[in-house]
């Protein structure tokens, strides 16, 4: 009774049972040898190393999500530079130029908000 299926995907079968049993393991490993001794300090609500002093309804600035868009614009600009040098030796002259277009758009939107002051570090 070898079928295609058995004799292909087998593996991955165990290792997905090798995967379970590890994961199980160190799940009651971790349940059994952990010190769980509960006091008011660590009950009580923590946030960015200080006591949370009032409602989480508060109005945030909208500096913050402004810097915050930034950030993941910047962190994709990354994304998208290490993939392209990581490909650069197969790509051909169109592509090459496409991605300095991209650098030069970058740069050009960087420029405009350094000129706009929204690097400037403001006291909220």
């Amino acid at each position: 009774m070898n079928t295609f299926f058995l004799d292909e995907f087998k593996y991955i079968g165990y290792l997905f049972l090798v995967i379970f049993i590890i994961t199980l393991l160190i799940m009651v490993m971790a349940y059994l040898f952990s010190v769980n001794k509960p006091t008011k300090d660590k009950l009580s609500l923590y946030e960015c190393g200080f006591n949370p002093y009032s409602d989480s309804r508060v109005n945030v600035d909208v500096y913050f999500y402004v810097i915050c868009v930034l950030f993941v614009v910047f962190d994709m600009e990354t994304i998208f530079f290490l993939s392209w040098v990581l490909s650069l030796n197969t790509l051909d002259l169109e592509s090459y130029f496409l991605m300095v277009d991209f650098i030069l758009e970058l740069l050009i939107g960087f420029y405009y908000i350094y000129s706009v002051g929204l690097l400037e570090w403001k006291s909220l």
